[in-house]
C-alpha cells in the first residue's frame, strides 16, 4: 500500500454506543510515552511528528489512558493536535494506577473506587483540552 491510497477509512467503520461512528483503524497512544510505557517519549519530536500524521491518514479515534505516562500521552495528544479537528474522538481508560513514581517496581495497580474514575476523566479531559471525552469503567 502506497501513502496516497493507505486511509483508515479503508477499514471500515463500527459504532460506538449506537451512534458514534469511527473507524476501525485507530490509534493507541499507549506507546508514544516512555521506556515501560512511563515518562517521556525518548524522541518527543518523532512522537508529535506520529501524531500530527493521523489526521492525514484518515484516522479519527485515539485511545488512551491515565496510567500512559502517566498523563504523558493526553499531553503529547494535545500537543500535536489541539485545536482538534471535528469528528476526532478521544477515548480514555482509567482503573489502572501508576502514580507511585517513588515505587520501585512501578506496578500496574487495579481497582479505583467510582469517585476516583470521576476525577480521573476530569482530569483526562483538562489535560487533552476538551470537554467531553469517551471514557470506559
Amino acid at each position: 500500500m502506497t501513502h496516497s491510497s493507505a486511509h483508515a477509512a479503508n477499514a471500515g467503520t463500527f459504532t460506538i454506543g449506537g451512534d458514534l461512528a469511527v473507524h476501525r483503524l485507530g490509534f493507541g497512544a499507549m506507546r508514544i510515552t516512555g521506556p515501560g510505557i512511563w515518562g517521556p517519549p525518548t524522541d518527543h519530536d518523532e512522537a508529535i511528528r506520529t501524531l500530527r500524521r493521523l489526521p492525514e491518514l484518515g484516522v479519527n479515534f485515539i485511545d488512551t489512558a491515565d496510567s500512559y505516562g502517566p498523563d504523558v500521552s493526553e499531553w503529547l495528544i494535545r500537543e500535536a493536535l489541539h485545536p482538534y479537528r471535528k469528528g476526532l474522538v478521544i477515548a480514555t481508560k482509567g482503573g489502572l494506577n501508576r502514580r507511585t513514581a517513588m515505587s520501585s517496581s512501578r506496578r500496574w495497580r487495579r481497582g479505583l473506587i467510582a469517585a476516583m474514575h470521576r476525577d480521573s476523566v476530569i482530569i483526562r479531559l483538562r489535560l487533552v483540552g476538551r470537554r467531553s471525552v469517551l471514557s470506559v469503567f
